[in-house]
Parts: C-alpha cells; sequence; structure tokens
C-alpha cells in the first residue's frame, strides 16, 4: 500500500502543478473582467455617450475575459475530479481487500432507490445520484453502501422551478443479521423521513433521547423488545460522531443506517497530500461498516454460533 501511495502521491505532484496554473489563469483573467467591468460602468456614467466607440471598447475588455475564466476554471475541476477518480477507481479496491472478503468498489454504482425508499426511512425524490457502491463481507455478514444525494424539486405560482438537496451522505446496508419480518426505526428529529403509515410511534424511557430521536415501529412491542438501554448508548454515540441526522432502521432481516452529513465519504482532493497520516484518515472512512458491525456486536442471524 505504501508503494501505491508513492504512486499516487507523484502523479497528484504533477497534477497539482497544472491544477495551481488553470486557477492562477482564472483568477487572472477573473481580475480583468472585474477591471473591464469597472472600467465599462465609469465610461457608461461618465463618458462621452456621443461616442459609440468609447462605450463598445470598455463592453468587449469587460466581457471577452469571462470566457477563458470559466474555461480555466472548468479545467481546474475537470483536473480535480479525474485525479481523485483515477485514485479511487485504484486504490480503493487495493484498500479494502485489506478488511474485507469478497469486497467490490463502483465508482458509478449504487444501492436500487427501490430498496432504500421500502425502508420509509426517507421520503421519495424528484432526482436521485448515487456514487462509490462498496460491498463486501465482515465476520459473515455481508454490507453494501453508497454515497447517497435525494433532490426534491418545487415550482412556484411564478413557475420557477426550484431543486433542493435534503440528503446527501451515506446509506448502508448491513444483510440478514436477524430472523424477524418487523420493523423497527430510529430516526434522528430532522431527518427527511418518509411516511410511517402502517407503523406505530414509540417511546423509550430517556427523555432526553425521545427528544432528540423519533421512534416508529411494527408495534410498539417491537420497539421496546429490540431497543435496549445498550443500543440506545451507542446510537446517541453514532449520532455525535457525525455532523448532520442520521437514522437506523432494522427492516426485516436486514439493518440499515442514514447518515445524512452533506459529506462525500469516498473523494480525493487533489490538494491534500497523500501522506501515510492522511491516507490513514481516509481509512476511518473504510473502516466505518466494521466498526459498525464491532461495536453493534452485530452477527450474522445463520450462525450455529448463535
Amino acid at each position: 500500500m505504501d508503494n501505491l501511495n508513492e504512486t499516487f502521491e507523484n502523479i497528484r505532484i504533477e497534477k497539482y502543478k497544472r491544477y495551481k496554473k488553470y486557477i492562477f489563469l482564472m483568477f487572472s483573467f477573473l481580475g480583468l473582467t472585474v477591471i473591464g467591468f469597472f472600467i465599462t460602468l465609469f465610461t457608461i456614467i461618465f463618458g462621452n455617450r456621443q461616442n459609440i466607440f468609447l462605450i463598445i471598447l470598455p463592453f468587449v475588455s469587460f466581457t471577452l475575459p469571462i470566457v477563458p475564466t470559466i474555461v480555466f476554471g472548468a479545467m481546474a475541476i475537470v483536473t480535480n475530479y479525474k485525479f481523485s477518480k483515477n485514485v479511487k477507481s485504484q486504490a480503493l479496491p487495493e484498500m479494502l481487500k485489506t478488511v474485507y472478503k469478497n469486497s467490490c468498489y463502483e465508482l458509478n454504482g449504487g444501492i436500487p432507490l427501490k430498496d432504500i425508499l421500502m425502508t420509509k426511512m426517507v421520503y421519495a425524490p424528484s432526482n436521485h445520484k448515487s456514487e462509490d457502491y462498496i460491498k463486501g463481507i465482515y465476520n459473515n455478514i455481508f454490507f453494501e453502501s453508497c454515497d447517497l444525494t435525494l433532490k426534491t424539486t418545487s415550482t412556484d405560482g411564478q413557475g420557477h422551478t426550484t431543486e433542493t438537496v435534503y440528503f446527501n451522505g451515506l446509506w448502508i446496508i448491513l444483510k440478514k443479521i436477524r430472523n424477524e419480518n418487523n420493523s423497527v426505526l430510529v430516526l434522528e428529529r430532522g431527518f427527511p423521513s418518509g411516511s410511517m403509515k402502517g407503523l406505530e410511534k414509540a417511546e423509550v424511557e430517556g427523555i432526553l433521547f425521545n427528544k432528540k430521536f423519533k421512534i416508529y415501529a411494527t408495534s410498539k412491542f417491537d420497539a421496546f423488545y429490540v431497543l435496549k438501554p445498550v443500543l440506545l448508548e451507542k446510537l446517541v454515540a453514532l449520532e455525535e460522531e457525525h455532523k448532520g441526522t442520521i437514522a437506523f432502521g432494522y427492516v426485516g432481516k436486514d439493518l440499515h443506517i442514514g447518515i445524512n452529513d452533506f459529506k462525500n465519504h469516498f473523494e480525493f482532493s487533489i490538494k491534500k497530500p497523500l501522506t501515510s497520516e492522511n491516507v490513514a484518515l481516509f481509512r476511518t472512512n473504510i473502516d466505518i461498516f466494521k466498526d459498525l458491525i464491532d461495536i453493534f456486536k452485530l452477527r450474522n442471524a445463520n450462525d450455529e454460533s448463535i
């Protein structure tokens, strides 16, 4: 892995030089655009309006630099994106193999939206995007996850359409960890949950927990049976580790976890050196699956040892 880090760091340094050049050119032309704008404004206010040439020339000096400003800005973004894509496609599979069995990474893959919506943990989007699909096995538990973006579209009375992102984070499914067919959902208040029709609202004994989370279950008995004090403590700890809001739901045999922290969890930045420390920090995103399985002491429901 160290050789891989060194290889990509050499590539990053080379690409970063190009990235900085594009950024420098972008701001240079942006500066010319700003200067041209004020010259144009000054000419319009104080210049000779009878002389068309004196109006057109400053206007041209203002508009011409806009195009290269946009072009070089776009080239910088593309350079960063291609670097991140290249590193993820090659480094992530290798990193996953060191921790998980039968691991797989798909840059543009994702969990089917219907598998997420059927949990009722989030409401249906007008548009969605999935990327960075990961699957593997740890302690005989199969898991899958992806970075997920959900958007809703609204139109006002004047016909103006607005698109709003209401979920942007990580969705994780831990498969076949129990033999039940019911649902027990714990949703942090503010999490964009769907309709809870068919489920009962429940509460636990902890007043502070009830203020912070909403609980829905197939029956109140199911919630009481599943949500033991130790589990509640671990849920609070999980919430404190992540910005934004979280949702935790036993749905049938599986456990779904949504982390709505408006963060892209598997991105490499061209501006960040691939030092051992930074790679170790990135690895925490890789380790989240095994950490969840270990912390919540999950086991495959079909294990003979249970």
